[in-house]
């Protein structure tokens, strides 16, 4: 009968659960033990396997070989030497000084005094390309007022920038500035839509209108009805104080209608306003023809 050969060293084995199956190895196993009968008992159970558990088996115990037996004391107590930092140093670089630290030379942006305050936040500020440099000296009032001199001449070289603004005034409590800029913009600029609105003091408005035209039209019919309210409107200009006029009598719009279309002329049609009242003038869109469901003409009473 042929002796069976003892088994070899193996590896440890990982079960499908991720757990590692463990080898019991006694190093004081006795020599007498017989190498060719060897007792495995191995303990398998698939419900156990499935729930997570490790598998249990038990190996005849290896030889007793020396190199076996350090490697195994190794990895049971490693040794601190080798877990412990080491720091190496470079041969070459032992007789070497350490270099000493540089020192940081300050921008020319930020060197204390080498520039102006004034000059460095200016620089942060990307807007015109013109820079501001005053002319004038400035000087102080005996009431303690700082005061600087305005030529006239630089009143006059600006004074076409404010060509675009007409000044309107209410007779009541005016809208909402939110509602006017809607308002007018639907009316005197529903293409552009570029009228801006600034509240002046008391019930005045100050419109900026760019285009002519729509300049020369808000400046011919000079009251507008703006959110039931009645705007008194007229051009503007800096240092001009515009009165409005008083309502001694309150205009009034009347449309007619079902007017013969040969009679869309102004003679025509002050004669036929003037059986109803005194009429001043016709509408716009009635005069020029633009509106010819009906012809409105304004009244004053």
């Amino acid at each position: 009968m042929a002796k069976k050969k003892p088994p070899k060293n193996k590896p440890p084995v990982r079960s499908p659960t991720g757990t590692t199956k463990t080898f019991s190895n006694s190093a004081n196993s006795k020599a007498s033990t017989p190498a060719s009968s060897p007792a495995v008992k191995s303990k398998s159970n698939t419900d156990s396997l499935l729930a997570g558990s490790t598998a249990q088996t038990t190996l005849p115990p290896l030889a007793q070989d020396p190199s076996i037996l350090t490697l195994a004391k190794q990895i049971e107590t490693p040794n601190s030497q080798t877990l412990a930092t080491e720091s190496i140093s470079v041969p070459g670089n032992q007789d070497q000084p350490a270099a000493a630290p540089k020192a940081i030379e300050p921008s020319s942006g930020q060197a204390s005094g080498s520039q102006n305050p004034a000059e460095l936040w200016k620089s942060f500020v990307k807007g015109s390309t013109i820079k501001l440099h005053p002319e004038q000296t400035p000087y102080v009032l005996d009431s303690g007022e700082a005061c600087v001199t305005i030529p006239n001449s630089v009143v006059e070289k600006n004074k076409k920038a404010w060509e675009y603004f007409i000044l309107g005034q209410f007779y009541e409590d005016p809208p909402a500035r939110g509602a006017i800029h809607a308002i007018v913009n639907g009316i005197w600029s529903r293409q552009r839509r570029d009228i801006t609105v600034s509240k002046m003091e008391g019930n005045s408005f100050l419109f900026r209108v760019p285009c002519p035209n729509a300049r020369r039209r808000i400046l011919a019919q000079s009251f507008w009805q703006i959110d039931g309210q009645t705007m008194f409107v007229a051009k503007w200009s800096p240092g001009i104080q515009q009165s409005k006029p008083e309502l001694d009598m309150v205009p009034v719009w009347l449309e007619f209608t079902e007017v013969p279309l040969q009679f869309f002329n102004r003679d025509a049609l002050k004669e036929i306003a003037g059986m109803v009242g005194h009429p001043v003038c016709l509408h716009p869109t009635t005069e020029n023809l633009t509106n010819i469901q009906g012809c409105q003409s304004l009244y004053s009473h």
